[in-house]
């Protein structure tokens, strides 16, 4: 997590003269707040975010700031960052993010990720997804990556098949943007591919270009097995699955 936060958060200053509300600092993380946000919420926020973004405590750590604001029982958390890098990283890496802010500062509260430019205007919004067990933890698996695709493999998946399989997903998707998947094997021989995505992308996919893609992923890149397509969360937890028998 560390490395996304590295990363994306290129300016280390704000610039302009906009009331950003108040701000609290923790080290070199600076979050703004107003509009129902509380101080102590605030400051809570920033230990977090300095103890994810700088766990070994270097006093060098360039500054990097957020603007928290709530509005009814969803808060909007701004965070600056270079746009380039950030088209880079994928949104569950942001969703993950705004569940460490809900969950240690917000009692749960859903927490809106809005990535923006050095004066705080919004360039794209990663809506909240709640997540279920330990974000830091979680084992996706060995990644490979094909320009913007990248994929997790699970024991029993050799490389030469991950590496297959995110060369055809970064052909037949061509993402501007990065996209996760990740694959493992199941009883019976089937391939199990894993697409990390929201619900709101994903409710008017077609089912016929669903089915379109596990062909060709079956006859490209499993010799013909059998292979079940999922859309899941940004833990790879499905929530719609589509099978595929040759």
């Amino acid at each position: 997590m560390r490395l996304i936060l590295f990363a994306v958060l290129a300016f280390s200053v704000l610039t302009g003269c906009s009331n950003y509300g108040k701000k609290v600092k923790s080290d070199h993380i600076e979050v703004f707040y107003k509009d129902g946000v509380t101080e102590s919420q605030a400051q809570q926020a920033a230990d977090m975010l300095n103890r994810l973004d700088n766990p070994e405590g270097d006093k060098n750590a360039v500054r990097k700031s957020f603007q928290l604001t709530g509005t009814g029982d969803t808060i909007t958390c701004k965070m600056v960052v270079n746009e380039e890098k950030a088209n880079d990283v994928p949104d569950r890496s942001f969703v993950i993010i705004g569940n460490k802010i809900s969950d240690s500062a917000f009692n749960g509260k859903p927490v809106n990720m809005v990535l923006t430019d050095d004066k705080f205007k919004p360039i794209r919004t990663i809506f909240y997804a709640k997540l279920s067990g330990d974000v830091d933890t979680k084992d996706f698996g060995e990644k490979l990556t094909s320009g913007n695709v990248e994929v997790y493999s699970l024991e029993g998946v050799s490389m030469e098949e991950a590496e297959a399989l995110a060369k055809f997903l970064e052909k037949e998707m061509a993402p501007q943007a990065v996209i996760s998947f990740q694959l493992s094997k199941e009883a019976g021989g089937v391939n199990t591919v894993k697409m990390a995505s929201l619900p709101e992308k994903t409710k008017d996919t077609p089912e016929s270009a669903v089915n379109e893609i596990m062909t060709k992923m079956s006859e490209q890149v499993f010799n013909n097995a059998p292979v079940a397509f999922q859309f899941a969360d940004v833990m790879f937890k499905p929530y719609k699955t589509f099978t595929y028998t040759p």
